[in-house]
């Protein structure tokens, strides 16, 4: 059923495993009654719920209902009305998963972000390179994805070669993000930033007579200086420590909420799930 679709053999294997789970959950290999099982998506979510799998594999067969459903359909998708239940349900279960205590222990390690910025601002100062480079992941917390930096006038730079952030008088700085790591899976990444950090760039620029087709940061990797700057503020890691940090500080923000956490994760450059494995891992 999945061979002739173009997925990796990987994922054609995964897809296999969780089609014969859901034969069995739901009592039929019949496909006209499996495509209306997975139309009735709340009461499958319910048997699923109900039935005798492992939580593992009610979370994977949940994810991949709306894939299998468009193999087994011949291509058709289910109606948005039909697919917002997986949708909503998925949410729900990456939100309580990153909720739990791997956020709370990541939180007794690492301070918050915001402080750890004016821990920076303190020992470098407000117009340091440090500061504005800390300020900048704060708002994008990406990888090491601003080490080549191109400084551009406009939004027509080669968006499949280039990371580059538009910087112009009359608009605020902008960063697009088209050369890392998952960009294949998610596409640019294009980020507006704030009032404050944009007129720090500005003065960045001015006061080191940066051009056009320059790289903000002279670095050809930013993870040894971000290394340095932890260190200097008592801390030990890189890149991945700030990505931890900003994690932490929305997760356990009450006023963030799902779609929050979405945005987050899309300008990570990952999903939720990825992130709550991530800091999973990390922490134990």
């Amino acid at each position: 059923m999945i061979e002739p679709y173009d997925y990796s053999p990987v994922t054609k294997k995964q897809y296999g495993v969780c089609f014969r789970i859901l034969c069995c959950v739901l009592e039929t290999t019949d496909p006209v009654m499996l495509k209306w099982h997975m139309e009735m998506a709340n009461g499958t979510i319910e048997t699923i719920g109900q039935s005798a799998i492992t939580e593992s594999q009610k979370t994977n067969l949940k994810r991949s209902i709306p894939t299998l459903y468009k193999v087994l359909n011949d291509g058709v998708e289910l109606t948005a009305e039909q697919k917002e239940p997986y949708v909503t349900e998925m949410k729900k279960l990456t939100g309580q998963y990153l909720r739990g205590i791997t956020i709370k222990k990541a939180n007794e390690r690492l301070p918050l972000f915001s402080d750890f910025m004016e821990n920076v601002k303190g020992i470098y100062g407000e117009d340091s390179q440090e500061y504005l480079l800390i300020s900048l992941y704060h708002e994008l917390t990406c990888r090491d994805d601003f080490s080549q930096l191109l400084i551009s006038p406009t939004y027509k730079a080669p968006i499949s070669r280039y990371n580059y952030i538009v910087v112009c008088d009359h608009k605020p700085c902008e960063v697009v993000l088209s050369n890392y790591k998952t960009a294949k899976k998610y596409g640019p990444i294009r980020v507006i930033l704030s009032a404050e950090v944009n007129n720090r760039i500005k003065a960045y620029i001015q006061h080191h007579s940066l051009e056009y087709g320059h790289y903000l940061f002279p670095h050809s990797s930013l993870s040894r200086f971000v290394g340095r700057i932890l260190e200097r503020c008592g801390l030990k890691g890189s890149i991945s420590t700030l990505r931890r940090m900003i994690v932490s500080e929305y997760y356990n923000d009450p006023e963030k909420g799902e779609d929050d956490f979405e945005s987050l994760a899309k300008r990570m450059g990952h999903s939720q799930a990825v992130a709550g494995s991530i800091y999973h891992r990390a922490n134990v």
